[in-house]
Formats: structure tokens, sequence, C-alpha cells
């Protein structure tokens, strides 16, 4: 809303909680939002030319899934290279592969070899990312468990990728150390209604 100083006044969440609205005064505010969410939006009132509408129907969103598990210990930090006895990851890294998780990333840091340890468990694109998404479900209402058909398939994942390694976790060892599993698909948010725009031809 404008108040007599012709500035705009803003109220928001203040992140507490209970919902408590919190003013702000602005002399211009710029309020965005994706193509898909604007879409969804009536506009037909602002006289906006057609060109504008095509480029709102036409850019392309794509999608987008991550699933963070959070394990007991950084047990990727306890196996070595057979050679020299170096550790096979360190410093973090990512293991890639076509299974369905796709890319598996490896934190740069390692506290403790004893404390709760977090690797992004997928981190997936495009029809990957569909196709794990249908796996994810709504984060708002839904308590991650260790029986869940996204953990069994991810938790299968990681022991096939390191099913290589001498002495590699097996699936029922990584179902041991699992805590929890926070999860996200761009694609099921009504905000985004996707995760990055792609600009196609033309």
């Amino acid at each position: 809303m404008t108040n007599n100083d012709c500035t705009v006044t803003v109220k928001v969440d203040d992140g507490s909680g209970i919902s408590k609205l919190v003013s702000h005064g602005y002399a211009t505010v710029y309020k965005t939002t994706t193509m898909g969410a604007l879409q969804c939006m009536d506009l037909s009132g602002l006289k906006l030319p057609e060109e504008l509408f095509t480029g709102i129907r036409s850019l392309s969103y794509d999608r987008a899934s991550k699933v963070v598990i959070v394990f007991s210990n950084p047990w990727w930090i306890k196996y070595k290279e057979p050679e020299t006895g170096a550790p096979l990851i360190s410093d973090g890294g990512f293991s890639c592969t076509d299974l369905l998780i796709h890319t598996v990333v490896y934190p740069s840091w390692n506290d403790w070899e004893d404390k709760p340890a977090v690797p992004m468990g997928s981190y997936t694109w495009t029809q990957d990312a569909t196709r794990i998404g249908s796996l994810i479900p709504d984060h708002n209402t839904h308590k991650p468990s260790a029986d869940d058909e996204l953990v069994t398939l991810m938790l299968q994942n990681l022991s096939k990728i390191w099913s290589s390694v001498q002495g590699g976790p097996t699936f029922e060892t990584l179902k041991k150390w699992y805590v929890t599993h926070p999860a996200y698909a761009w694609s099921h948010d009504p905000n985004t209604a996707g995760a990055f725009a792609l600009f196609g031809p033309g």
C-alpha cells in the first residue's frame, strides 16, 4: 500500500514462526517471480503486449531435485586407496552414475569421524529430477523415515557405487547409519513451478 509520503509499505512475516507481520517502508518495491508462477496469475487488466505473454508462455523452466542424507558418521572418509593408503575422499568430491540418484556430493569438511555428517545424496536435473522427484513427498506434511521408498532406492544406489571398494558399505550398513533425509523437488513448488530457466531457440 502507498501512504501520504509516497513510500510503499510492505508487510512481511518476521520469520519467528508465529506469523507476526512487520511493516517496512520503501521508495520502490520490485516483486519478481518465475514465468511459470506468473502464468498462474490473472494479468488481463494490465494491458500488456501480446509479445510479453508469448515470452511468459515460451520461456522453459526445467526441473531439479535435491536429496540430502544425514548419516551418523562420515563413512566415506574411512576408505583408503589400496596402493597408497590415502583416503579415497578426504577434501570432498562427488560421484556420478547412471543410476537414478545421478550425482552424489560429499562435503569438503569433516569435523569429527564419529559425529553426524551430511552429503548430498542426490542432485538431479531435467528428466532425472522428474523421476526421483516422483518419490519426494510433500515436505510440509511428510516425516522422513528410513523405510521411505526414496531412502531405500538411494541407499541401494550408494551401495552399488561403493561396491567396487574393498569393504565398501552395504545397503544394510548404510541404513544403520541413516538419520534423516531432507528432500526437495522444485517442480513441486507452486512459488517457482520449476528450478531454472533454459533459453531455447528463438
